[in-house]
């Protein structure tokens, strides 16, 4: 770890990272104790980049950079294809995911799990919309046959009436 509030020098793996928190709880030192505890909470809680940051600071970890992070920026194109599917049935149910996607944290899990919710929305809705189009597809190819059919039996039938 870099030295920080912990008092330690050293950079802990991922793998004595649990050796490190443990002797941190060991060491009677409530304050760090305590910090430790409100970094580790805000983390689980908020989920966003600075709560994570703060505490891979406190253990000396390395940064992620902000590429490598989800959910930077709200994806506009996500939300214009979710809107080409909205209907009186499902408007109130997806403007509530929109807004609340558009107004998530950055860097947040409750944005990447909104963000794959819509998606997944449109995959589903898209592959719908393909099914329904080969639905009609079908049904003109069956329309179509039945009429070339009938017209077979009519032109069988007269040629038949005419022996």
């Amino acid at each position: 770890m870099t030295k920080s509030s912990n008092g330690k020098g050293v950079s802990p793996s991922r793998s004595c990272l649990s050796e490190v928190i443990r002797e941190i709880c060991s060491s009677g030192n409530e304050s760090v104790v305590n910090e430790v505890s409100t970094l580790l909470i805000n983390a689980l809680r908020e989920g966003d980049g600075d709560s994570r940051s703060a505490l891979r600071q406190f253990f000396g970890l390395p940064m992620m950079s902000q590429p490598q992070s989800h959910g930077a920026e709200i994806d506009r194109v996500l939300i214009s294809r979710v809107r080409l599917f909205i209907n009186g049935t499902n408007a109130n149910c997806l403007q509530t995911w929109i807004t609340s996607y558009e107004t998530s944290a950055p860097y947040s899990q409750r944005r990447s799990i909104l963000e794959n919710i819509l998606q997944a929305f449109v995959e589903s809705e898209s592959e719908l919309e393909s099914m329904k189009s080969q639905l009609a597809d079908a049904r003109k190819l069956s329309t179509d046959a039945l009429s070339k059919s009938a017209t077979l039996i009519r032109l069988l039938e007269n040629t038949f009436r005419s022996f």
